[in-house]
């Protein structure tokens, strides 16, 4: 009997033993529980990497696309009717100021010029006698006078025949090369028909348009560098800035004068025109630093002094193959070079300087 006492006693002790250690486990447990809970609830800040802003002076050039233009092209005409007699040049030929193109056939001008001349030459000595009569009151005033103004008349017909015999050798009007000769021998031109087409490559006209928010900033007399797609360099003036937009594009035409001293450009080809600005200060970053902003414009995301991103439109100066020189960005300013694409304006971040700093990652 005492035997099962004291083993009831025993099983009862046990059993509140385990309880109370379970019931302190409950105390604890929760509590770990808890944590564990709370730490993984917390999200580690994304880790990216920056480089600090360090502007240097750019040059802000300008860079056009446009094309060469002959300075000068005019069509040659006849002022005159007559058969093409002899052409004195062919097409592609150089020549000088005045120098005979086309002679056409002066059919009956001498003929005529001769008798308009002794015309005159009769009307002058009656010019003469009648002032003599007049001056001793044995002819009138009316005489003399209609004397005089026969005179004019034959002098003013023989300065037109002469006139349109010299314009029967149609002759160039400055120096260049001969583009088109639409005639040939025995043709027959009238008043007014092309004879020739002559061009002046003296000095070559480079011809571009610039958008309405850079116009502003041209004007004539600004140093030009030219690349034509030749590659050769040039050098040159810009000349002329339209005041009136075009108003399909909004852009105004420029032109800049180049001179063609060995005679080894042409008309039409393509060239791309530098306009060198004042130096601003400038940061040279990767392509891929560029995104977007919320309305499409072009920025960097940099951090403020809270490690928060922050979006800053930029404008870019240059571009070359390793990257862009950029406007817009304090110095000091750490710039989002690596996990630009992962984080948002406003989200907090781990902060490590590019490799290209020189830092520890």
């Amino acid at each position: 009997m005492k035997t099962s006492w004291m083993a009831a006693v025993g099983v009862t002790l046990v059993l509140v033993l385990w309880m109370a250690s379970g019931l302190f486990r409950s105390n604890d447990g929760p509590s770990d529980t808890a944590g564990s809970a709370g730490d993984a609830g917390q999200t580690r800040p994304m880790r990216v990497e920056v480089q600090v802003a360090e502007p240097e002076p750019e040059k802000r050039n300008l860079v056009l696309r446009g094309e060469l233009t002959a300075n000068r092209i005019v069509e040659v005409r006849a002022e005159t009717a007559g058969r093409a007699i002899e052409l004195f040049v062919e097409r592609g030929a150089r020549v000088e100021a005045a120098e005979l193109l086309v002679a056409l056939d002066p059919g009956v001008r001498e003929a005529l010029l001769a008798g308009a001349r002794a015309q005159l030459a009769s009307a002058r000595a009656e010019q003469n006698a009648a002032a003599s009569l007049g001056r001793r009151g044995l002819q009138s005033q009316l005489q003399t006078e209609q004397a005089a103004a026969a005179a004019s008349l034959a002098s003013a017909e023989v300065d037109r025949l002469q006139r349109d015999l010299a314009d029967t050798g149609i002759r160039s009007p400055f120096a260049g090369v001969v583009e088109q000769l639409p005639i040939e021998v025995g043709q027959l031109v009238e008043r007014g028909d092309l004879v020739a087409t002559l061009v002046d490559d003296s000095l070559f006209k480079v011809t571009a348009r610039a958008a309405q928010q850079i116009a502003s900033r041209l004007k004539p007399g600004q140093d030009v560098n030219i690349t034509l797609i030749t590659g050769e360099q040039l050098q040159g003036k810009l000349s002329w800035v339209s005041s009136v937009a075009d108003p399909a594009t909004r852009s105004f035409e420029i032109e800049a004068l180049i001179d063609n001293t060995n005679m080894a450009l042409a008309a039409g080809v393509s060239a791309t025109l530098t306009i060198p600005g004042e130096p601003i200060e400038a940061v040279f970053v990767s392509p891929s630093t560029f995104t977007l902003g919320v309305d499409g414009e072009l920025g960097v995301k940099v951090l403020d002094d809270e490690d928060h991103v922050v979006f800053v439109p930029v404008t870019v100066l240059r571009t070359s193959l390793e990257g862009a020189w950029i406007s817009g960005i304090e110095p000091g300013t750490r710039i989002v070079t690596l996990g630009q694409g992962f984080v948002q304006a406003g989200e907090k971040v781990e902060v490590s300087l590019s490799a290209a700093e020189g830092s520890p990652q």
